[in-house]
């Protein structure tokens, strides 16, 4: 699939109100990034690879992401994940 009109086409998907919350305090809207990024993946300007683990313990920590790098990654299997960091706010937005 080829999707040239990004902004067209996140118009049709995002709330109006988008574009502020993206350059005001950089509070993405997740799910619509992430359908935007499949169907585009030009918009990611920076990606990084993490290993993450969720915390499935029963208690106050349930449900916490926890991610490393490399370096200091735990002994134990972790799951190694894309992180897409940076969109291009400008095509984005």
């Amino acid at each position: 699939m080829n999707f040239s009109g990004t902004k067209v086409l996140a118009a049709g998907v995002l709330p109006n109100d988008i574009p502020h919350r993206v350059r005001g305090n950089y509070n993405y809207p997740w799910d619509e990034l992430t359908a935007l990024a499949w169907l585009d993946p030009t918009l990611i300007t920076k990606k990084e690879t993490l290993y993450m683990d969720i915390d499935l313990d029963d208690g106050a920590n349930y449900g916490n992401t926890l991610t490393w790098t490399e370096p200091n990654k735990p002994k134990l299997e972790v799951n190694q994940v894309e992180v897409q960091d940076d969109p291009d706010l400008d095509r984005f937005c």
